[in-house]
């Protein structure tokens, strides 16, 4: 059986000062099934949100809410240790710290540069700020941010179009949920690429 060790870029394995700091954080961990579970989370509740559409407002919140919750809260866990495994695996001058991250992910368009800086870390920890971002999160950005504007207060000046500007932003926000579903996938299965490079 192998022995544990910490995923150490080369060039960090000779430098005691640095091997202490990323140390700190332990071993990269594999994060896959906590992804699964937070993917089935967030289909269930798009699909709970749509078939209980016809119903009355109350019910309906309170069934989407009953998967959408345990639905933030991993999602929130799978930020955390997706972030400390960025730091683990030797990924220095990151912006976003293990202490604020889930804090900051909650936060429209921020959340946009949190997920970047796990795709970038996560894909070429040793060397990410030359990593190109995903163009999935591009996508995910512009479709919430349409969600969100369509909602906005001065664009109801008229009833009649309440309904319509409704579907349009469950559709925006239901893409978005989808491309930022399938980023957290990628990152999960490139940590563990991460994982499966040292073992082997």
């Amino acid at each position: 059986m192998l022995a544990p060790r910490n995923l150490l870029p080369d060039h960090m394995e000779n430098n005691t000062h640095s091997k202490t700091t990323v140390s700190s954080y332990g071993q990269i961990i594999s994060t896959r099934k906590l992804a699964k579970a937070v993917i089935y989370l967030a289909l269930v509740s798009i699909f709970t949100y749509s078939a209980f559409f016809p119903l009355k407002e109350e019910i309906q919140l309170f069934v989407f809410s009953l998967f959408s919750i345990p639905y933030l809260v991993l999602s929130l866990i799978w930020i955390y240790k997706t972030n400390r495994n960025s730091h683990a695996a030797g990924a220095t001058g990151m912006t976003f710290s293990t202490k604020w991250v889930c804090a900051l992910v909650l936060i429209p368009i921020v959340n946009y540069f949190v997920m970047q800086e796990l795709w970038k870390t996560s894909i070429n920890p040793a060397n990410w700020k030359n990593e190109s971002g995903s163009l999935r999160l591009i996508w995910f950005l512009i479709t919430d941010i349409i969600s969100l504007v369509i909602m906005m207060p001065f664009f109801f000046t008229d009833a009649s179009y309440i309904t319509i500007l409704n579907v349009l932003s469950d559709v925006a926000g239901t893409l978005s949920t989808l491309l930022l579903l399938s980023v957290i996938f990628r990152i999960s299965s490139s940590q563990e690429a991460l994982i499966n490079r040292v073992v082997s």
